[in-house]
């Protein structure tokens, strides 16, 4: 119906890239509605699947974390063949670093962590709030760090003295020894790296809850450390996602074809028309 009724590059399907081959689909595989899908409007054959690419940094190799703590990653194994589920095996295999994995469901890598946070879905804002005060309570934050890189800092104070451990547990469903034991070995344990998926983003506290897993990150001083959370580099050569999303001219269509889009007039911010 859309086809008919608008013309064929009204629409775009995209989807991110798998292990299988992306070029040669077949009903076996769950991905194969991704290339036949576009062919129903696209002017020309063949699919394109974009990822946000390979960062250098994320993962310094001079030091692997002492500890991770991962939010919301559910994958049938623990990662592979992705670098990063690499990397959480080969810490744990060569460092017996300690894993927090918070998660709902009991998947693979929960299977597999020191510290199961069953936590109650949609909550983990709350969870990193708790978190927060009981490290800053007894003192285990990163006092040189804080003071040094950090503002807002009373603020924050003053915001998490709102969620005692009884309030989160009530919140979380947790139970508030496990999220007391996961604040002191986050906060402890040195260096750490906190990791999450797009699990916590799909609901209506999303963008809270990564800013309070970004201080939570702060807190501890695990920034911009071998073994910590890092700001990724692009490769040489590499083209960011979002340069391919529209962020850069290079790659926008014409003013015209923008007009085309379904929904464009009404809706110009989502679309990324340009002004």
């Amino acid at each position: 119906m859309v086809r008919s009724r608008f013309q064929p590059f009204t629409a775009q399907a995209r989807d991110r890239p798998t292990t299988r081959p992306h070029f040669s689909p077949t009903p076996r595989q769950p991905q194969h509605y991704q290339h036949r899908f576009p062919h129903l409007f696209r002017p020309f054959r063949g699919s394109v699947a974009l990822d946000d690419g390979p960062q250098c940094g994320a993962r310094k190799r001079s030091r692997l974390p002492e500890l991770q703590l991962h939010h919301g990653r559910r994958r049938k194994s623990p990662g592979f063949p992705s670098s990063e589920g690499r990397d959480i095996l080969e810490a744990r295999r060569k460092r017996k670093s300690k894993l927090i994995v918070v998660d709902p469901y009991r998947t693979t890598l929960a299977e597999k962590a020191d510290l199961w946070l069953r936590i109650r879905p949609g909550t983990d804002a709350a969870l990193a709030l708790g978190m927060m005060k009981i490290m800053i309570d007894e003192g285990l934050y990163d006092r040189e760090f804080v003071s040094k890189w950090c503002y807002g800092f009373e603020e924050v104070k003053e915001r998490v003295s709102q969620y005692p451990v009884e309030k989160v547990s009530e919140i979380t469903w947790l139970p508030p020894d496990q999220i007391e034991q996961a604040a002191r070995m986050y906060a402890t344990i040195k260096p750490a790296a906190l990791h999450h998926r797009v699990a916590i983003e799909h609901n209506i506290n999303s963008t809270q809850t990564a800013r309070a897993l970004a201080i939570l990150v702060a807190l501890t001083g695990n920034v911009d450390v071998p073994g910590g959370n890092v700001f990724p580099v692009a490769m040489p050569g590499y083209i960011p996602f979002g340069h391919l999303a529209g962020e850069s001219h290079r790659f926008r269509p014409s003013r015209d074809m923008e007009r085309k889009r379904l929904g464009a007039a009404s809706y110009p911010l989502i679309s990324g028309r340009m002004p």
